[in-house]
């Protein structure tokens, strides 16, 4: 790391720098910080409670990502079908599916790089507005002339789609990242339970619309729940303090840091592992076991349901416990366990005659769904951490810039995933992708684990507090006085990104305070 010391030191937590900044907004109640501000949640004894402007963007993000899903996936079940009486072939089929993914991988760096210029608020409005208003439009598409006007109408109304979702994703990330200082992972996976409830009941949503209306009737109707949405967020969506001077840090500068690169590709390979999966596992279902349409989809469940159920979970243990490395490292474990007997690899087929077996499936496909979890949720806090502690300043530009680099890396992922997949698919079959598949995630796994070795070396090593440090620390001194040392120090050490903060304090806080070492007896 290469950075002045006058800098804010990555030892001290952000968000009690950020308290510190704003201390005018705070006070400082039994030891632990209170924040007074409607703009930021409080801790008391060591409880997070969200205020009322909190759960209002709270509400707003989680029904918008919920409806923005479901638009996005409910063409799956009927829309092949319609799009090859149309014309169109199976190749130009796959690309319109594809292409979203690959615009929001373009766009992505683009809309975080100028989020302070455009604004938060109403990069987040306007890319649910055209989010509505396409997916309405993409329902009259039926009535074009058959052939290549109908294809180049979709991809026209597709792409556009793509650039408000990628608007409106990046702008909510950065969002999430100013509102809930503290809580940024937990409430991310909070917001993914409803993506993933949106993916699982976008599909049988979009059939039964079909069958009840035909193709007009699901994106009329789903449209127009988005345009609902976008009226309660211009209602209820709060300003964000977010035009503000832009430093000149690029992603180039972001991507440049060891650990957010490392965090990038791990967001890479978590999204690649979902997407090879959807288009090519209804194939050896039907053709291992021979199910129907309706008994894949409850196959799938078992991927998508745990994913579901268990994103707040890594969300709320990684703001507790801050070791999002050790998260990643658990979800490579489990996603390798996954892509390697879904098949199951013919390596296993070889070496113990395993045969291919359904509930062998299940189980693989709920691995899949608790890994790509602990891959997903965690690193979103982690990566805007690693930022700010390499210099970066606590603010929306920042809060931009990882937005814009978390959206493009796992667009990346779900894009990769299904064209090279196919590929695979159709040179090597299912069994032996899902096996390259497990492959990368060793690597990515050992990578992982080569980190998080040099990292513990380096912590070990001692290291004196800056100026800085030490007068934010005194004035934290003076605010509590009088209140015991434990409670003093549970308190700071919730906030900090790692246990290395509080051996630091703890030791430099008995040298500059001897005053108050007897109560040092009650321990953290």
């Amino acid at each position: 790391m290469t950075k002045d010391s006058s800098e804010k030191s990555p030892l001290i937590s952000q968000s009690v720098l950020k308290s510190y900044d704003r201390k005018s907004e705070e006070n400082f109640d039994n030891g632990v910080i209170a924040t007074e501000s409607s703009e930021s949640g409080s801790i008391g004894s060591g409880v997070y409670t969200y205020t009322a402007r909190q759960k209002r963007v709270l509400v707003q993000m989680a029904t918008a990502n919920f409806c923005h899903t479901v638009c996005f996936s409910l063409i799956a079940p009927f829309f092949p079908n319609e799009a090859e009486q149309k014309g169109a072939t199976p190749a130009q089929i796959g690309l319109i599916f594809s292409v979203f993914e690959l615009v929001i991988f373009i766009c992505s760096p683009i809309f975080g790089r100028y989020i302070t210029v455009i604004g938060s608020r109403f990069m987040y409005i306007m890319g649910l507005f055209v989010c509505g208003a396409t997916t309405i439009l993409f329902g009259f598409l039926n009535l074009a002339p058959d052939g290549g006007m109908f294809v180049g109408l979709c991809f026209a109304v597709r792409i556009t789609e793509a650039i408000a979702a990628t608007s409106f994703v990046t702008a909510s990330y950065a969002i999430i990242a100013n509102e809930f200082t503290g809580r940024v992972a937990t409430v991310f996976g909070l917001l993914e339970t409803f993506t993933g409830l949106g993916l699982m009941v976008g599909p049988p949503i979009g059939g039964l619309l079909y069958g009840a209306g035909g193709f007009f009737l699901p994106f009329v109707l789903m449209g127009s729940l988005m345009m609902l949405c976008v009226a309660v967020s211009i209602c209820g969506l709060p300003k964000q303090e977010d035009m503000e001077r832009r430093t000149g840090h690029t992603f180039l500068d972001l991507v440049k840091i060891p650990t957010v690169a490392l965090i990038a590709g791990n967001v890479s390979v978590a999204a690649v592992t979902i997407a090879y999966v959807e288009p090519f596992l209804s194939g050896h279902l039907k053709t291992q076991f021979g199910l129907g349409p309706e008994l894949v989809g409850l196959v799938f469940l078992s991927m998508s349901g745990l994913y579901t159920l268990t994103a707040p979970l890594w969300g709320y243990l990684s703001d507790r416990y801050s070791h999002a490395k050790w998260f990643m490292v658990a979800g490579c474990a489990c996603c390798f366990i996954g892509t390697m007997f879904i098949g199951p690899s013919p390596l296993f087929t070889m070496l113990f005659n395993m045969k291919p077996a359904l509930w062998l499936t299940v189980i693989s496909l709920g691995f899949m769904g608790v890994g790509v979890g602990l891959q997903l949720v965690p690193p979103f806090k982690d990566c805007l951490t690693q930022a700010l502690e390499y210099g970066f300043p606590d603010n929306f530009e920042t809060y931009g810039l990882v937005s814009g680099l978390f959206a493009s890396t796992f667009a990346f992922g779900a894009f990769f995933g299904p064209s090279v997949g196919g590929v695979l698919v159709q040179v090597i079959g299912f069994a032996w992708t899902g096996t390259c598949i497990a492959c990368i995630h060793v690597i990515l796994l050992v990578n992982l684990l080569i980190f998080l070795g040099l990292q513990y070396q380096k912590d070990k090593l001692p290291r004196e507090l800056t100026k800085e440090e030490r007068q934010i620390l005194q004035d934290l001194s003076q605010s509590i006085e009088g209140v015991g040392s434990s409670e003093r120090k549970v308190s700071i050490v919730q906030q900090a990104p790692s246990y290395q903060f509080y051996r630091q304090f703890s030791s430099s806080y008995q040298e500059d305070y001897p005053h108050q070492k007897s109560d040092n007896a009650h321990g953290v």
